[in-house]
């Protein structure tokens, strides 16, 4: 039951604010991949005071580049999106997805995405946020509990009226974060 309040407070957090918080997230996982990586870096320094300094030192340093060069980030999702979208639209239409259709359809995903960047993220976060608060709800009135691999499958087997919520839903929200972008006081080039 706490695992579906959780969606569906970050599934709201993602439909309204999935642009402004993308990059804040980048940087709080690279800050906590980098001070794992620099604590180990440390301990095979020395003993004692070294783990802490390298946790400090790369955790920074992981998270201010998470922060501003998140278009790196963007365009490796766009790219694993683009194989799967093709993988699965290939497989629906009954055409057996060779590894160079899934390489083409990830290069023209990650092309896109690093071209409109902003719009990718809010359609992309607009989306998601769309199905983790219709599928946390749903899973609060059907009793469904998404913990563990297996029971979280059940997630993608919705009934089709779920995902007509989820289309409506997550278009509503690109709407809304487009809303609040126009809204956004724009930043001054030098």
């Amino acid at each position: 039951m706490v695992i579906n309040i959780v969606a569906i407070v970050i599934g709201i957090i993602a439909c309204l604010f999935g642009y402004k918080a993308l990059r804040i997230w980048l940087a709080l996982v690279g800050l906590i991949l980098g001070a794992a990586l620099g604590y180990y870096l440390g301990g095979l320094i020395g003993p004692q005071v070294w783990p802490i300094i390298g946790a400090i030192v790369v955790g920074l340093i992981v998270c201010l580049l998470s922060y501003f060069i998140y278009r790196i980030g963007a365009i490796l999702i766009g790219a694993l999106l683009g194989g799967a979208f093709t993988s699965v639209v290939l497989s629906a239409v009954g055409v057996t997805a060779l590894p160079w259709m899934i390489l083409v359809g990830a290069v023209v995903v990650a092309i896109i995405a690093g071209v409109f960047l902003k719009q990718f993220i809010i359609i992309g976060s607009s989306f998601q946020g769309a199905f983790m608060i219709v599928a946390g709800a749903y899973a609060l009135i059907t009793g469904i509990s998404y913990v563990g691999f297996d029971e979280a499958m059940k997630a993608v087997e919705l009934p089709w009226y779920i995902y007509a919520i989820i289309v409506v839903l997550g278009i509503l929200a690109v709407i809304v974060q487009n809303k609040i972008e126009k809204k956004a006081p724009k930043e001054v080039k030098a």
